[in-house]
């Protein structure tokens, strides 16, 4: 049933999320959504039902009623839509407009009713490989520009790239027409056995490509590489159709692939990026020339999977395919929930959660400071990490509490930090005076969730910062924010601004 609601409705239930997860993981999910292809085998089956009884252009217009019954009575789906209107199109205005008139008038058309519609990934995938397909259609290997042409919307969409999925995509289209024609014929036919079958062999085929796939983590791709790239692919079409050698373009589109895939790894300097998980503390530190990728702490938030949604997402967008460590402060919820996830579903190489022996990489050391005492608050136990990148210093308290902080200060006395991870989302029990008037941060960074029912960060810790002259960066109001070194200074940049 599942199934059924997926290829006639559209819809996809819970019983169906780990499949589709993987169609969309594999890059096949497109064969999946309801476009073209389904409405041409509907419009077929359709047709040769109505036409053992009917006229054959009797059989076409009550056909294309049905089709546009069922079309306009399921959920909104663009896709759908555009092919259908096609069809009609094309069979009313065939003598005075072409393919691309009335792809254009539907474009308009559509953004005349909703023009918020050029920001649905759906209405840009679908209205713009059709564009590809028709610009294509008397091209050879038309499948492969229809297929590289995709490529940045996909690189938009998951910032990286399945090296199997034009093959995979190939092999499964004769598959999948079978498994549509089989589910319409369902409605009216007892076939649900030998589709049970049918989807034990995909859900097969499934698990074995995944474990075959491999996957290149670029990042998501720049307007500058968008526009060179569809330089080099329309170039290609012009070349094409007016029968010249195409080489020096293929070069330079291979060219622009392994400079943005060297560009989307390998940066010159070292970020450290607070990222906005809620109520919960996340911070990336991330070493020049894809030396290192460190995590301190990983937020966690019961209502949905951060990792899956919001961290895996983040990492990949900035071209980042593994973790070399995650070190966890403590095991709250709110600092750790998203650690069994994230290392199911990405490559984590190392987790610590107690102190550990200094490490240093390029212009980066991590020490682990302690305090020698056994609090019996959890957070007063939490793992103090200092960071240096070239000259400037970073302290990373968890939660720690005021009784920690004297702890602390007791043990090293007068700490050099110029950036300071204020300790429990700025609550009132941390952050005491003499803790902030030893440290002196310069920056005072607060992960924290908008309009949290902690009311964190409180008011007086904000104060007391401010009398500092600290820089305040907190995630609820400029929502993952970044402090890039390069050449021995530091800039911030956030989301917001």
């Amino acid at each position: 049933r599942s199934y059924q609601n997926m290829f006639l409705l559209g819809m996809k239930d819970e019983a169906i999320k780990s499949d589709y997860q993987v169609m969309t993981s594999l890059s096949i999910v497109h064969l999946f959504a309801l476009s073209g292809m389904h409405i041409t085998i509907l419009y077929n089956i359709l047709f040769k039902i109505f036409s053992l009884f009917l006229k054959k252009h009797h059989a076409d217009y009550l056909s294309k009623g049905v089709m546009g019954f069922y079309v306009f009575s399921i959920p909104f789906n663009i896709s759908l839509q555009r092919a259908y209107l096609m069809l009609i199109g094309k069979s009313l205005f065939h003598k005075r407009l072409n393919d691309l008139d009335l792809l254009s008038i539907l474009i308009i058309a559509h953004v005349l009713y909703n023009p918020y519609v050029i920001y649905n990934i759906s209405f840009v995938f679908s209205y713009f490989i059709y564009f590809m397909v028709i610009l294509t259609k008397h091209i050879k290997g038309q499948s492969t520009i229809v297929y590289l042409s995709s490529l940045p919307i996909v690189l938009c969409m998951n910032a990286s790239l399945n090296i199997f999925s034009f093959f995979l995509s190939s092999a499964l289209e004769p598959f999948i027409i079978v498994f549509y024609t089989l589910f319409v014929f369902s409605l009216f036919l007892p076939l649900e056995y030998l589709l049970n079958l049918l989807i034990g062999l995909f859900v097969s085929m499934l698990d074995f490509t995944q474990a075959l796939s491999s996957f290149i983590v670029l990042s998501k791709p720049t307007l500058f590489f968008i526009g060179l790239f569809y330089y080099c692919i329309f170039a290609c079409i012009i070349q094409k159709e007016r029968q010249r050698s195409i080489r020096k373009t293929v070069r330079l589109l291979v060219a622009l692939m392994i400079s943005f895939t060297i560009f989307s790894r390998y940066k010159i300097y070292t970020d450290v990026t607070m990222i906005d998980v809620g109520q919960g503390d996340c911070t990336l530190v991330r070493l020049p020339f894809d030396q290192g990728n460190y995590l301190i702490d990983t937020g966690g938030n019961v209502k949905y999977d951060l990792a899956t949604n919001k961290i895996i997402p983040y990492l990949k967008s900035i071209g980042i395919s593994r973790i070399d460590a995650v070190f966890i402060s403590h095991y709250d919820y709110d600092h750790s929930g998203a650690l069994d996830s994230l290392k199911s579903h990405f490559d984590v190489r190392k987790v610590i959660d107690k102190p550990f022996k200094k490490m240093q990489k390029g212009n980066v050391t991590i020490e682990s400071l302690t305090t020698d005492h056994v609090f019996s608050d959890i957070n007063d136990n939490s793992n103090i990490i200092y960071l240096t990148i070239d000259d400037v210093k970073y302290l990373f308290t968890g939660d720690l509490g005021v009784e920690g902080e004297e702890a602390l200060m007791n043990k090293y006395g007068s700490l050099d930090v110029d950036i300071l991870k204020v300790g429990h989302h700025g609550s009132k029990t941390s952050s005491s005076v003499e803790f902030i008037t030893m440290l002196k941060p310069k920056v005072a960074m607060i992960g924290v969730g908008k309009k949290n029912r902690y009311g964190h960060p409180s008011q007086i810790v904000i104060k007391r910062m401010k009398n500092m002259g600290s820089t305040i960066l907190r995630t609820d109001q400029d929502g993952s924010f970044t402090i890039r070194h390069m050449f021995k200074e530091y800039y911030i940049l956030n989301e917001k601004s």
